[in-house]
């Protein structure tokens, strides 16, 4: 706290005033005592589960404290609490007032029980700086967890950096946020990795249609603050559709990288196996290359693709899994684990395992596997987790891109935990007062040293707000050469085709003809939609072209222009800008699509996600054993009688009459499925107006924030796994 709320006691030591003060009113306690009652357990845990059958887990999250966060007001210190966003539901904490490194106690808003739907979830942390109820929140940054990282009956206490945006790539000082997290499955782990499969075949049959599908997954916001901080919190401060010179250059950054490392690792793996440099891969290919030319075996083709394929995901699971430092310090799934959970319900855990052991314990197929791959499996310094690939986000390497710690993310030294050397694994202490000291002190205002790229905050003594992205003086990225006429070729709109349903052969004779483009240019053609159309309508094709996986959309409002005043969205007072924005900001989420799927595959072939991973792996292999014995010439048979067949001259009234009735049952209305989406019965009694102690009042408009609800993880960064340092891995006790 601030000076106004220290005081000496009466035995000489320095103490400081608790909030909030309904928890603990008139409180005082010194270091020491902060100490011992921060880590102590919620007292109070707000159970926002509803006991429905599709829950088939629940995840207790508690806000320790946040550290070295940011000044965001000019004249008082940030004012602090956390949104927590998981599936549908939210949660909101107390304000912290006029701290820099706040802290909720045990008794406060701190504490909830998540429920889970699925295994796939990712939950959300936002941290704010409360403004009160008349102006908007700042913004600080978030984190985002993945629930596959995590393993049942374990409660993890963790520190990790806040990021600001959620693909702009910055190592800015915005401070970090401390959470202890412990999963729990009702019914076991089998459930878990069996939500991964689609519970019908209408849920894959849905995603190839034209039209975007309804989102399964929203939160109801009852005002317009509530819906702000909830959007930021799930997709940062670069939302989709948002265009910025800085989403900008983020996104062809990330592009230039993966084509240009994508490029190197193909010509680096293609001369590795022409040179023999891992003889018993090489020896596989050769073998397999020189059968299928002697024996003439080209339908063995698809079969062996598929096999290099699930060789590369087993290389990746003994190296970025089972043999990383990742694994090493929050343990690792392993394969034989999961086909247990899958057959037996057994649960696989190994997360208080230590170094020593795991590499003396190593499965027999774990040692062949390194030893065919030619891998290390010495055991992996505390450090070695910084220098790791792929760690901080894509194709990133450690010793260029190293992991963003939270001595680094905040002015002030992280919590430390002490090791327990007896059992091999990070275990929770008691605070050391000495380390204590730089956490719980406050930076003076008139002390504060804050870096450049801190100096976007403030400017000519006034707040500067970056999200209103075109300023005076800033160069102007708009598209030159190029006209809307010369963008897109405009074609008259072909109006629906009026198809009498008495007769089948009529409707053969009135089949729609496509309208062709008019070529006299003498003849003066009438645009009937406008660039940003047309650019949606590639994007509609490039979405369904996906199966709708990676769908980019925010939110679902009334009134659209408002929801995007609030969020921020191309919001400018430059005239050009303001017609070149929402233009510039369709092409970067039609490149964002393509981002996205290369990040789902990375992430995939990298075990990122465990479970889908496995699932994958199990996929691949056996496509590999069907197609290396399935008859091809039989398929091609039914294939062309059934598609090429005489009985299809006799069929055509038959396929003319079902395409009328798709036709006629397109056009009709459909009911939108959000209204069952509600978590809340009444909005009024919705825990996102639950601020600051006290119950605010809904305005009466709809809006919804859409939440990401895909088995696949396409998110630009990754925030797990924590620095060991300030990691504490225990026996859960839910």
């Amino acid at each position: 706290a601030n000076l106004r709320n220290r005081r000496v006691s009466s035995i000489d030591e320095l103490e400081y005033r608790v909030f909030p003060i309904y928890a603990y009113p008139y409180t005082w306690m010194t270091k020491q005592e902060l100490a011992v009652e921060l880590p102590r357990t919620s007292k109070n845990f707000v159970d926002l589960r509803q006991n429905k059958a599709d829950e088939i887990g629940s995840l207790r999250v508690e806000v320790i404290q946040c550290i070295g966060l940011p000044k965001m007001d000019k004249y008082s210190l940030t004012d602090a609490f956390c949104y927590i966003v998981c599936g549908s539901e939210v949660f909101v904490t107390d304000v912290i007032p006029d701290n820099l490194n706040p802290a909720w106690l045990p008794l406060t808003r701190r504490a909830c029980i998540m429920p889970l739907k699925n295994a796939y979830s990712q939950f959300y942390v936002g941290v704010f700086d409360y403004d009160g109820e008349k102006e908007d929140d700042d913004f600080i940054g978030r984190v985002v967890i993945d629930t596959p990282q995590l393993q049942s009956g374990f409660s993890y206490d963790i520190t990790l950096p806040l990021r600001h945006t959620s693909k702009t790539y910055y190592r800015r000082k915005l401070g970090c946020v401390r959470l202890r997290l412990e999963l729990h499955w009702t019914a076991g782990e089998r459930a878990a990795l069996l939500s991964y499969i689609p519970k019908s075949p209408s849920v894959i049959t849905r995603r190839i249609t034209n039209r975007p599908l309804e989102p399964t997954t929203t939160i109801k916001c009852p005002d317009a603050k509530s819906f702000a901080s909830v959007a930021l919190t799930v997709y940062g401060e670069d939302v989709p559709g948002k265009y910025s010179a800085h989403i900008k250059n983020a996104t062809s950054r990330e592009a230039t990288l993966i084509n240009k490392l994508m490029f190197f690792q193909a010509k680096k793996t293609g001369r590795d196996i022409a040179t023999w440099k891992n003889p018993l891969l090489s020896m596989y290919i050769f073998w397999a290359w020189m059968y299928m030319v002697v024996y003439n075996a080209i339908d063995n083709v698809p079969s062996f693709i598929l096999s290099l394929l699930f060789i590369t995901l087993l290389r990746n699971y003994v190296k970025y899994n089972v043999n990383s430092a990742v694994g090493s310090l929050c343990g690792h799934r392993t394969i034989g684990g999961m086909l247990g959970v899958l057959l037996f319900n057994r649960d696989d855990s190994n997360v208080q395992m230590s170094e020593l052991q795991r590499m003396s314990n190593r499965p027999f197929l774990e040692r062949l596997l390194l030893n065919i791959f030619g891998l290390n499996f010495t055991a992996k310094r505390k450090k070695a987790w910084k220098n790791e690939d792929h760690s901080e986000f894509p194709l990133s390497s450690g010793l260029v891109h190293p992991k963003i710690t939270p001595d680094e993310a905040s002015k002030s030294h992280s919590w430390v935990a002490a090791k327990d050397e007896t059992s091999g694994y990070i275990s929770e202490s008691v605070f050391n007062a000495a380390k204590l000291n730089s956490v719980l002190d406050d930076w003076d205002p008139e002390d504060d040293d804050s870096s450049d790229e801190e100096e976007w905050r403030f400017e000519n003594g006034k707040r500067f707000d970056r999200r209103a992205s075109f300023t005076k003086g800033e160069k102007w990225p708009g598209i030159g050469g190029f006209s809307e006429d010369s963008l897109f070729d405009e074609s008259p709109k072909v109006a629906r085709n009026e198809v009498s349903s008495t007769s089948a052969q009529h409707a053969i004779k009135m089949l729609p003809f496509p309208v062709l483009p008019e070529q006299d240019m003498n003849v003066k053609k009438k645009s009937s939609s406008t660039i940003i159309g047309q650019i949606e309508k590639i994007h509609a094709k490039a979405s369904r072209a996906f199966l709708h996986l990676f769908d980019d959309r925010v939110f679902v409002a009334d009134d659209r222009a408002e929801a995007e005043k609030l969020l921020h969205i191309n919001t400018t007072n430059n005239p050009i800008a303001k017609k070149m924005y929402p233009i510039l900001g369709a092409f970067l989420k039609l490149i964002d699509i393509e981002l996205s799927a290369f990040r789902a595959v990375f992430n995939i072939v990298m075990w990122k996600d465990p479970f889908l991973s496995f699932w994958t792996t199990l996929v691949v292999f056996c496509l590999m054993v069907v197609l290396l014995f399935f008859p091809w010439r039989y398929l091609f048979f039914i294939v062309g009688l059934v598609g090429l067949g005489p009985q299809n001259y006799f069929l055509v009234d038959w396929f003319e009459a079902k395409r009328i009735a798709r036709q006629q049952k397109k056009g009709a209305t459909r009911k939108s499925s959000l209204e069952s989406l509600d978590s809340y019965h009444d909005l009024a009694e919705s825990p996102l107006l639950f601020r600051n102690n006290v119950q605010m009042k809904p305005d009466g408009r709809h809006r919804e924030v859409i939440v990401p609800s895909v088995p696949f993880r396409y998110n630009r960064f990754y925030d797990w796994p924590p620095d060991p340092a300030s990691t504490s891995i225990k026996e859960g006790s839910y």
